[in-house]
This record gives structure tokens, sequence and C-alpha cells, in this order.
């Protein structure tokens, strides 16, 4: 279960190293209610993790408002 969180982390952070650096206000949502006979908990706390990682990352050294981030 933990493969395609880190995959998924990957893919954010190339495509984020890519780009030009900018301090990130994300929404995070994760679909799955198609997957059946799984704790549900599981998809849950990935949603948080990536928010968390997302938005609370330091991306530059210049200081954004909340209202300045993308």
């Amino acid at each position: 279960m933990r493969k395609p969180l880190i995959l998924l982390l990957c893919v954010a952070f190339f495509f984020v190293k890519n780009a030009a650096a900018q301090e990130l206000n994300c929404q995070v949502d994760v679909i799955y209610p198609q997957i059946q006979g799984v704790n549900t908990a599981i998809f849950d706390q990935m949603k948080q993790d990536i928010f968390e990682f997302m938005n609370n990352r330091k991306w530059t050294n210049d200081k954004f408002t909340i209202e300045e981030r993308i």
C-alpha cells in the first residue's frame, strides 16, 4: 500500500522540481469508492499525508502569505 504513495510523491516531486519555486496551497482528494474490501482509513491517512507534505513543505526561501500561494 505504501508503493502507490511513494510513486505519487515521486511524480509530484518531479513536477515541482521542474517548475519555478512557489509555495503551495493544495487541495487533495483521494477517490476510492470503487475499491472494496480495504480499510478506508488508509486512504484518509494518505490524503492527509499528501496534503501536509505539499502544503507544509518550504519549497523556496521566499516568504509568501497564504493568499499568495498557488
